[in-house]
This record gives structure tokens, C-alpha cells and sequence, in this order.
């Protein structure tokens, strides 16, 4: 994780470096997240395609307590990743913003049909969330 030593903000290389671990304990990256700067979002984006299926799934998952609006470009990336673990996150980290902020929320056809390939390929477990979320769309 080199790339990001020089680049970004305090936050974005905390995160970079311990993005995988803090899925286990993730209080402390939760603060992280939202201290990140405008710049760093478009160095995570170009930094996903880099990093590791567990760091892509890790960072999906904390962006669930994550600034909304921001983070929206990096969940779509996640929701349509080639890994399922990582879409599977996405999906639920994507319904939870929904329901804190549907204004801020892309939900297009597109997305709302990967939402129910996800759910469907996870026979609804853990997706509470995702499964109120499509309820509206049915």
C-alpha cells in the first residue's frame, strides 16, 4: 500500500493501512471515516481496483457508519464487485444509508436489480435492511 503514503489525508492513509483489521474492531476506523477529506474520496476510488478482496469488504462494511453522500461513488464500485462478500456488504451498507438518507442515495433501476441479485444469492441472511429497502420497490 505504498501508493498512499504520500497522497491523501491523515485519515485516508489510517484507513488505507489498517482498512482490513478494523472490520474486527471497527470503533476506531468509524471516527477515521468521517475525518476524511473531499480529496480522499477519489483515492479510495482509484485504489480499489489495488486492493485486496478483504480490504474492498472491510471498507464496505465500515462505510455503514460513514458519511452518506460521500461515500456513494465507492459503494456502487463495491455493490458491483467481482466478489460476492464485498457486493454483500455493499448492499446492506447501501439500504442503511437509504433509510438514514434517501436523498442522497442513488437507487436507479440498475442498482435496485443488483440489490435483488445480492439478496437473492444471500437467501436474505443478514439483509434485513436490504430486504425493507426492495419492499418498496416491489
Amino acid at each position: 500500500m505504498a501508493d498512499s503514503q504520500s497522497t491523501g489525508s491523515d485519515a485516508f492513509r489510517w484507513l488505507d493501512q489498517h482498512m482490513i483489521e478494523s472490520a474486527v474492531t471497527p470503533d476506531e476506523a468509524f471516527d477515521w471515516v468521517y475525518m476524511t477529506r473531499p480529496q480522499d474520496w477519489p483515492l479510495f476510488e482509484a485504489a480499489w481496483g489495488r486492493r485486496t478482496v478483504e480490504w474492498r469488504e472491510a471498507f464496505a462494511y465500515l462505510l455503514c457508519n460513514g458519511p452518506v453522500q460521500e461515500s456513494q461513488r465507492l459503494l456502487q464500485l463495491a455493490l458491483f464487485d467481482s466478489d460476492p462478500k464485498v457486493c454483500a456488504e455493499a448492499a446492506c451498507t447501501i439500504c442503511r444509508h437509504y433509510k438514514l438518507e434517501p436523498d442522497h442515495v442513488i437507487l436507479n433501476s440498475g442498482v435496485v436489480e443488483r440489490l435483488k441479485q445480492v439478496f437473492d444469492e444471500n437467501e436474505g441472511r443478514h439483509m434485513e435492511d436490504v430486504n425493507l429497502v426492495l419492499a418498496q420497490f416491489r
